[in-house]
């Protein structure tokens, strides 16, 4: 067992001023495939930058109202949405009005792609 405390998470900024995380990254099998959550907060105003993943899935978890754009298309979300990514899926978060809040859900592995 192991209790993963949110208040002893290191925050990290990137570069598009979201503030992130990294609250879980552990082994989902024996054989040490790895499942990742990490909490993303997006101030108001800010656009994440456009982006895809090569390999994985992502589900992203609204735990608050957002708009994102995948493909080209913008999407609204509200609270306990949830977003499932396919590989390649262009995709990027904005926070229009408000703080944006999420958890994206993926297997660990680094093959994010800026577009």
């Amino acid at each position: 067992m192991k209790i993963i405390r949110f208040d002893e998470t290191e925050q990290e900024k990137s570069a598009d001023g979201r503030f992130i995380y990294r609250t879980c990254n552990e082994p989902i099998t024996e054989e040490g495939k790895n499942l990742v959550i990490i909490y993303v907060e997006i101030p108001e105003g800010v656009v994440e930058q456009e982006h895809y993943h090569e390999k994985v899935n992502e589900f992203i978890y609204f735990l608050t109202k957002a708009v994102s754009r995948v493909n080209s298309k913008e999407y609204s979300f509200k609270q306990n949405d949830i977003l499932v990514l396919s590989p390649n899926d262009r995709h990027q978060i904005i926070a229009k009005e408000d703080k944006v809040r999420i958890l994206v859900i993926k297997k660990a592995l680094k093959d994010k792609k800026l577009v």
